[in-house]
């Protein structure tokens, strides 16, 4: 309590208090699922967690509303059933429908969301963890069903520019900058945290839609610490991206990354998204060579469904070939007999895909 006066002397803002504590319980403090014996149940007290500076998700959770509740500020440990694809919630049946807590703080009008056993994690953020679902708020007599925020298409969005300087031969560099957010920004701030450069690579490759390439450098760019978004910075070296059919050279444009999809006659259940997915590419490729070829480009595509959008758009300028690309899929419950339509809406953007061919001929 002593080292917490200290902490927050001078602090009246009540939101800049939360914030203050929650990072300290961050930086402080690691998780350990703890469930030996009842520990799977029951939470530990705060003074386990400030002796042993561990806990799980029940022990930190007391542990952050300890805190809180010294200076004042009134917090609830909330029951949940997290995951990207959790189990629904069924309202009619009093059970223990959970496997996650949280915190919620009732403030003004409004509601902040704590998880406490994600210390890379920005202050009041629920990702695909725990985003979109009801939880159990406990305030005894008065507990309560509440939702979580859901993730909107602009929290998920994922905006990418690629600089492609490529010669005759096929040969040349690449610089990516992507501005991330959602699933991706959450998988990058834990790289950044807890990886090793090696284990970093790897995820960056992993990520990367591009043939015949060799990374050259990355960096994870974090301005601050509570910030929704990050910049993915990333240098590649590449060969072979040329194809020679006869006299002309052809360049496949990188795809957008792939969905597995059962086939409409073995689908068995519903449909449910989670989450949106926004993606935004702007790719230009400098294209010393363009004065001695004629450049021969797809047509541009726009495909509109009741699942999302896709639309891509192809331009020549100079020696520049510019490309843009926008893909959404919505979030949802759809029923079974709906899937064929979502099914097609997939094949279509494939098919687009399998035409993103741009042809170079000799003039």
């Amino acid at each position: 309590q002593s080292k917490i006066n200290y902490l927050i002397d001078g602090i009246t803002d009540e939101r800049e208090l939360i914030k203050k504590l929650y990072h300290f319980m961050q930086d402080n403090t690691r998780y350990i699922n703890v469930s030996i014996d009842i520990g799977g149940l029951k939470p530990y007290p705060a003074s386990y967690v400030c002796t042993n500076r561990y806990g799980d998700c029940k022990a930190l959770t007391i542990y952050m509303k300890a805190l809180l509740n010294h200076v004042g500020i009134k917090s609830y440990y909330t029951k949940i059933y997290a995951g990207e694809n959790p189990v629904r919630v069924n309202k009619e049946l009093p059970s223990f429908q959970s496997n996650h807590i949280i915190l919620s703080i009732p403030i003004d009008s409004d509601t902040l969301w704590l998880e406490n056993t994600a210390n890379y994690l920005p202050y009041n953020y629920l990702g695909t963890f725990t985003q979109n679902r009801y939880g159990l708020l406990v305030d005894g007599q008065n507990s309560k069903l509440v939702k979580t925020p859901a993730l909107d298409k602009i929290g998920v969005l994922e905006g990418s520019n690629y600089q492609f300087i490529i010669d005759q031969s096929g040969e040349g560099e690449l610089v990516i900058s992507k501005e991330i957010r959602g699933p991706l920004f959450e998988n990058f701030r834990y790289a950044k945290k807890e990886l090793d450069n090696q284990d970093q690579r790897k995820m960056v490759e992993r990520d990367l839609q591009i043939n015949n390439f060799e990374l050259d450098d990355w960096n994870i760019g974090v301005e601050d610490r509570d910030d929704y978004s990050l910049m993915l910075d990333i240098s590649l070296s590449l060969k072979k991206q040329l194809k020679s059919v006869g006299k002309s050279l052809a360049l496949y444009v990188p795809p957008l990354k792939k969905y597995k999809l059962e086939y409409p006659e073995e689908r068995e259940r519903p449909l449910r998204i989670n989450y949106p997915i926004n993606k935004t590419d702007s790719m230009v490729y400098n294209l010393a060579f363009l004065d001695n070829y004629k450049v021969s480009l797809p047509a541009n595509q726009s495909i509109e469904s009741d699942f999302g959008f896709y639309q891509i758009d192809y331009t020549a300028l100079d020696n520049k070939v510019i490309l843009k690309r926008h893909f959404e899929l919505k979030a949802g419950d759809y029923p079974l007999e709906v899937y064929p339509a979502f099914y097609d809406y997939f094949e279509s953007i494939t098919n687009s895909e399998n035409k993103s061919v741009i042809i170079f001929n000799p003039k």
